[in-house]
């Protein structure tokens, strides 16, 4: 019989799979590695957060998006089979390596090749970028290369854990800033549990 997580594994990776090759856009996609960091949002949030820092510091050390996406994608069905998860999960998350590798193969041959676009050639093309980091590391971390972008800081000292409750308020202070058009994208950079 299925366990509630081989469904959400089974469910989760229909959902990646779709967003990579949609069926209407002739099955040419893209948006694979968000919908399955929501997939493990939805699984367990502490994960899908630890997935989220861990992608914006492997992208920021390496300049390159694509190394963390790719990292993502072999390092949970590493850490699903060290866990003991059920063989589907386990399953699933290889079927997911090896789409994810498919569709980067491109990114990897650029990396190579020295021809991939790196994030920071990104930053210097005339964007107006802003930081806002919450939590204590994920500000000394970034301060050093990007010090003079920060507009601000959610300082969590004086939580004694993040609850849902303080996350919700964190994230409702964000889509507020958006919904006036203070920026276009948000990058949300914690790093305690």
């Amino acid at each position: 019989a299925f366990q509630q997580y081989d469904i959400m594994a089974l469910a989760g990776s229909g959902a990646v799979l779709g967003h990579i090759y949609p069926f209407f856009l002739d099955f040419r996609g893209g948006k694979g590695v968000a919908c399955y960091i929501g997939m493990l949002l939805a699984i367990n949030w502490q994960i899908g957060v630890a997935v989220i820092i861990g992608l914006i510091l492997i992208t920021i050390i390496t300049d390159y998006i694509s190394v963390g996406s790719i990292s993502l994608y072999i390092i949970i069905p590493i850490l699903a089979y060290t866990s003991g998860a059920n063989p589907i999960v386990v399953r699933c998350a290889v079927v997911l390596l090896i789409v994810g590798m498919i569709k980067h193969w491109v990114n990897i041959q650029r990396i190579m090749n020295g021809t991939e676009t790196g994030l920071r050639s990104v930053l210097k093309k005339n964007k107006t970028i802003t930081i806002l980091t919450i939590g204590k590391k994920g500000r000394e971390q970034l301060k050093r290369d990007f010090g003079n972008l920060f507009v601000g800081h959610v300082d969590l000292s004086a939580e004694k854990s993040l609850t849902f409750e303080v996350a919700k308020k964190i994230a409702g202070d964000i889509i507020s800033k958006f919904e006036v058009d203070d920026f276009d994208i948000a990058e949300i950079f914690y790093n305690r549990f």
